[in-house]
């Protein structure tokens, strides 16, 4: 049997692009989980369990966060920046910010201020059945 986290980081170190997202629907199996979730883990990705059909469509919509398009424009509308979203930070000159982020069915647009030796931090989450913009 092959151990499936050391392989996944085996990939990983070896310069390889691999993120592994698992959606696990079952209602019994930690052995599994633990063990697709290290996996994942190992590649910067994660695991999503669910255990009836709402938890699922909730998992698909998370899975689906992990690396979305985004841009951001500057307080007259001029794109300075895009990208994915990821865990990675970006820095950014002191001002007035707008992100708009495609996430799946949605275009989220959300107004932010950077300023100067402060933290900025903003977050895609699902909430019900649609995604928004957190900080």
């Amino acid at each position: 049997m092959i151990n499936a986290t050391a392989e996944g980081m085996r990939i990983v170190a070896s310069g390889g692009n691999l993120t592994v997202i698992f959606i696990g629907f079952t209602r019994t199996g930690k052995a599994v989980e633990n063990e697709l979730g290290s996996l994942a883990s190992s590649t910067g990705g994660r695991y999503h369990g669910a255990q009836d059909g709402e938890q699922l469509a909730r998992a698909v919509k998370l899975a689906a966060l992990q690396c979305r398009p985004y841009d951001l424009l500057d307080a007259s509308g001029k794109m300075e920046v895009s990208g994915q979203t990821s865990g990675l930070s970006r820095e950014l000159p002191p001002g007035s910010y707008r992100i708009r982020v495609a996430a799946l069915d949605q275009v989220l647009e959300e107004p932010f201020t950077i300023v100067a030796d402060q933290t900025t931090s903003l977050a895609i989450a699902v909430e019900g059945d649609r995604f928004v913009v957190r900080r």
